[in-house]
């Protein structure tokens, strides 16, 4: 359901209250109340009857279930279950009611019933209007489990089912990241040459990983290898002793799989809820122009930010299976992407961050051998403990694709020739390889891709992108239709071609389209509805349905996918819904007031109302004169008299027991030196965290303010505060406040108040 109807669904619940209320009652359910929860334990499918079910007053205002506008959960029932393992427990709705559901969970409490703001897990929609979750559980300890329907929503004509599964042994559930990633780069990277933070070079053939082995906030310290030339059995890069960027080792790896990605189903049942489809474009896209409804990279890139070859998107939920056609002319549906990851991890020219993968950014569209960034030009995700992490063994071989020769229209700029001169192979080969000491093998060639089709063309076609799913044998058995790879003995190959490889404006012998840089392939689809005497590839997901430019027409220039892969987990999801954080925020279902990529209830503090304007868009109001912090550290108010905003940021522990060394404690810094400032508590945040403008400032926090107290900053700008806040500001557990500083500028005020602000910070306190 989207926002909009959200909101007015969440605007009728009011009405419905009402109405509810001044009707005759209801008969009670036998476990309408928390005091009289059904016991349940163990896994399996459970029964729920929310027909004649009234809405409790408990677990109402839990601020993990906050959603379009409510945290309430109406028409609600209760279970008391017993957990029968340790780990992670999935309790889930989806494929099983049509209705709009909404589900938490619990830990018992005191009376049974569960204690305020104690919810381990809650969720609105995850698959269209039904609920999933995921928490941690022990085994033998009973949990309390609500199940409900969003406020708005009709009361339920009939029961329903929900299903509680676990993850694995129990195990590997909950929030943080689910996947690793590793990525390549191309000999213009600027990366090509240097070395990364274990001290080895590094050359256009080789895997590296983000610093941390996983995406993470603010660029980290630098990325490392995984997987070089060598592991890859390359003839060639012994040679590469000395690489410039620029100047290539033709050692180019483009595609690359470790044969084992996720296994894309066929139907609309439970595994289809988990296909992903990931990718990355290269430093000239766009987006499409024509259907501007539609999501697409334009924000970060070559109209935008500048910074879309180094993150990573996701086509938006919704889309399989496949194949996928191009929109309609409308735009209507759900089509598009979702960024995920970003190339560096800081906050981009567009004002948002989300987590990344250690690359350079920005990456300007720019002509011949050198990028001033990074492009992501292949990638790999994979689990923790996953084959992917491991050695490249003949047992567990890797499979990727060499750069060709072609001239790219666009940089102006020929490819590196890696293919052939690594052992005459075509650009358009998929190899395989058993790591050092082995010799590289071919694994498909590109006619059994469906790809070479003229013989006698100057230039050969060249593999992009891979996805590869193989039986484990080694061998290339093609699939002939989609799908057809969930038989045995079959292998799941898709791919993509790179900018000017003759195969583009060929007909796709799926949809009868012209073949675009932008598609993901599939082989030739001589059977089970393919074109008759079509034996080019197929289309299985079409690049406008991505949210990239296509030029269908011949003559427009289209976005050239870099790479990509399939997965059945999200990057991140730290509150443990299963769904991707990325897309509870994009979707409304978790706030962001940081812009950070992390969903504000999974972060202790939160910065809100910045004094920043970027590039494309503004994270809060103009400043009162201009005055906007010019930059990209971090939420900052207005600018002061030093040209940037003053910071306000929390630390310590949010719980209200805390001993006096580990209260919570607020701190300033960029402020003017030697001058006061008083630190203050309010209820809400102004204008939705967006504030107003104030002397030189924004006003972020109201509410029932409370002064908690007066600091002289030091001579470097820099002030925090002494006294036990929780006490002062008389908050209790489970309470939500927002804190602010304000503080002179009585010399070099900008606006000539003589006054300015900091930042805001929203801070959950808890027992």
């Amino acid at each position: 359901m989207s926002p909009s109807l959200r909101s007015l669904c969440f605007g009728l619940a009011a009405w419905l209250f009402v109405a509810v209320a001044a009707g005759p009652a209801f008969a009670l359910q036998s476990n309408d109340s928390c005091a009289n929860a059904q016991p349940i334990a163990g896994t399996g499918t459970f029964n729920f009857d929310c027909t004649s079910a009234t809405t409790g007053p408990e677990g109402q205002s839990e601020s993990l279930c906050y959603a379009f506008g409510s945290a309430a959960i109406n028409f609600d029932v209760w279970f008391v279950w017993t957990a029968d393992c340790t780990g992670g427990a999935v309790v889930t709705t989806c494929n099983l009611t049509a209705d709009d559901t909404k589900i938490a969970a619990y830990p018992v409490g005191a009376a049974g019933c569960p204690a305020a703001n104690s919810a381990l897990a809650c969720n609105d929609d995850t698959c269209q209007v039904q609920s999933e979750i995921i928490f941690q559980v022990v085994n033998g300890t009973s949990y309390m489990i609500q199940v409900g329907y969003f406020p708005g929503a009709p009361q339920p004509s009939a029961p329903g089912q929900f299903q509680i599964t676990s993850t694995g042994n129990c195990g590997g559930g909950g929030g943080g990241p689910n996947y690793g990633i590793t990525s390549s780069m191309d000999y213009k990277d600027p990366f090509h040459g240097e070395q990364d933070s274990l001290g080895n070079v590094m050359r256009e053939s080789d895997m590296c990983m983000p610093p941390e082995g996983v995406p993470g906030l603010g660029g980290g310290t630098g990325i490392h290898i995984l997987l070089d030339g060598a592991d890859l059995a390359l003839p060639l890069y012994a040679l590469c002793t000395n690489p410039q960027p620029g100047t290539p080792c033709f050692v180019e790896v483009d595609g690359f799989s470790r044969g084992r990605d996720h296994l894309l189903q066929a139907n609309g049942g439970p595994g289809t809820e988990r296909d992903f489809l990931f990718f990355s474009v290269d430093e000239w896209a766009k987006g499409d122009p024509q259907n501007p409804q539609v999501p697409s990279v334009t924000t970060e890139g070559a109209s935008g930010g500048q910074e879309a070859s180094a993150d990573v998107f996701k086509l938006v939920d919704g889309l399989f299976p496949g194949p996928i056609p191009p929109p309609n002319p409308s735009g209507e549906g759900p089509w598009g992407n979702i960024a995920v990851l970003d190339g560096d991890g800081k906050r981009s020219a567009s004002g948002f961050q989300y987590p990344g993968c250690g690359l350079k950014e920005p990456n300007p569209p720019s002509t011949g051998p050198l990028n001033a960034g990074s492009n992501s030009d292949s990638m790999n995700l994979f689990e923790g403990g996953a084959v992917e992490a491991g050695e490249v063994s003949p047992n567990s071989p890797v499979f990727f694709s060499l750069d060709g020769n072609l001239q790219d229209i666009l940089d102006n700029t020929s490819g590196s020739g890696s293919s052939f001169a690594n052992g005459q192979f075509l650009p358009g080969d998929i190899l395989m390889s058993g790591g050092q000491g082995t010799q590289l093998q071919v694994y498909a060639t590109s006619q059994q891709l469906g790809l070479d089709l003229l013989p006698f063309a100057m230039f050969k076609d060249d593999i992009d992108a891979l996805i590869l799913s193989d039986d484990g044998d080694g061998v290339y058995e093609p699939a002939t239709a989609p799908y057809e790879w969930l038989e045995e003995d079959v292998d799941m190959l898709l791919f993509s071609v790179r900018r000017g490889s003759p195969i583009i404006g060929q007909l796709d012998s799926i949809f009868g389209l012209p073949i675009c840089e932008g598609d993901i392939l599939i082989p030739p689809v001589n059977s089970g509805g393919g074109l008759v005497g079509v034996t080019s590839p197929g289309i299985f997901v079409a690049a406008e349905a991505m949210g990239l430019r296509a030029g269908r027409d011949g003559k427009s220039v289209s976005d050239d996918l870099n790479s990509a892969d399939t997965g059945g987990h999200s990057f991140y999801d730290c509150n443990g819904n299963r769904t991707e954080d990325a897309v509870d925020i994009a979707n409304g279902t978790s706030d962001d007031l940081n812009t950070n990529g992390v969903p504000d209830e999974c972060e202790d503090y939160v910065e809100l109302c910045s004094g920043q304007e970027f590039a494309s868009g503004l994270v809060g109001l103009h400043c009162p004169c201009g005055n906007c912090d010019p930059s990209l550290g971090g939420f900052t108010g207005c600018a002061n008299g030093s040209g940037l905003g003053g910071k306000l940021r929390g630390s310590g522990s949010t719980s209200i027991q805390a001993s006096q060394a580990d209260w919570f404690t607020l701190s300033g810094s960029q402020l003017i030196g030697s001058q006061p400032g008083l630190y203050f508590q309010g209820n809400n945040a102004i204008n939705a965290g967006s504030g107003a403008q104030f002397g030189d400032g924004l006003r972020c926090v109201g509410g029932s303010v409370v002064r908690l107290q007066v600091r002289f900053a030091a001579s470097d700008g820099t002030s925090n505060t002494s006294i036990d806040i929780d006490a002062t500001g008389g908050i209790v557990a489970g309470q939500t406040k927002y804190f602010q500083l304000w503080y002179r500028d009585p010399n070099t005020t900008p606006c000539g108040s003589g006054f300015n602000l900091t930042n805001g910070i929203q801070v959950v306190f808890g027992a």
